[in-house]
């Protein structure tokens, strides 16, 4: 079983990007709300929940 672990400076760092080892931004589609709201749209479909099963 794999062990994760992470630099004590990140402790309780949640919601950033990493491209290998530098925090970067992500891909600007990530911020886009209305691809957001496409993608969650058709992963439901995909997976068989509900639009309103948002996590």
């Amino acid at each position: 079983m794999p062990i994760l672990r992470s630099p004590r400076g990140l402790s309780g760092v949640t919601g950033r990007y990493y491209d290998q080892k530098t925090e970067a931004r992500a891909h600007p589609q990530a911020y886009d709300r209305r691809f957001r709201q496409l993608l969650w749209s058709v992963t439901a479909k995909l997976t068989g929940l509900s639009d309103d099963d948002e996590a």
